[in-house]
């Protein structure tokens, strides 16, 4: 069993702390996953919150041991998309402006410098694109639950991400970065 299920057993049993270990433990990377689908840094967290919010008060939900990352990130999702939909006014844009908080959460996740080049890279694929590399190689979620994320079959997350890999590759090169 790993670790996130077995907090999330003690947060079943009562003990919350299982629930607080959690959130501390997949806050920043979900807030920075928000943020790629071009939510601002406020609007990010609170939608992140929402999200743990929503895993509290519903908390008989979840199976333990069917991906505890998987089932927060569709949360998430859901809540982005509906949010977006909600204020379809808002413009979404590839380039935002960066706040102090997102300097603080980026350099938590992206820790070697390389990723800033990389970085730069991914803000040049498509929004789709950009989430499917995210959840596959920053976040290392199967492609099944990745799937189950984005609402797409196994067979096109599969297509779909050799193309965007094809298409990053390509990007990086013309940027100089030997891959």
């Amino acid at each position: 069993m790993n670790q996130d299920d077995e907090l999330y057993r003690l947060f079943l049993s009562g003990d919350n702390t299982g629930f607080e270990e959690l959130v501390l433990r997949h806050k920043n990377h979900l807030i920075y996953y928000l943020r790629r689908l071009g939510l601002n840094f406020a609007d990010a967290e609170d939608l992140a919150q929402d999200a743990f919010v929503t895993i509290l008060l519903n908390k008989e939900q979840y199976k333990v041991g069917k991906g505890f990352k998987t089932y927060l990130y569709t949360i998430a999702h859901n809540k982005a998309v509906d949010f977006i939909r909600k204020n379809s006014r808002m413009v979404l844009v590839d380039e935002h402006v960066e706040t102090e908080d997102d300097f603080l959460i980026e350099k938590h996740v992206l820790a070697e410098e390389s990723k800033g080049i990389l970085n730069k890279a991914i803000k040049e694929l498509l929004p789709e694109e950009q989430e499917l590399i995210y959840l596959v190689e920053f976040e290392e979620l199967s492609y099944k639950d990745v799937a189950g994320v984005m609402k797409l079959s196994l067979a096109q997350v599969k297509v779909k991400l050799h193309r965007t890999r094809k298409k990053l590759e390509k990007i990086l090169k013309r940027e100089g970065f030997s891959i």
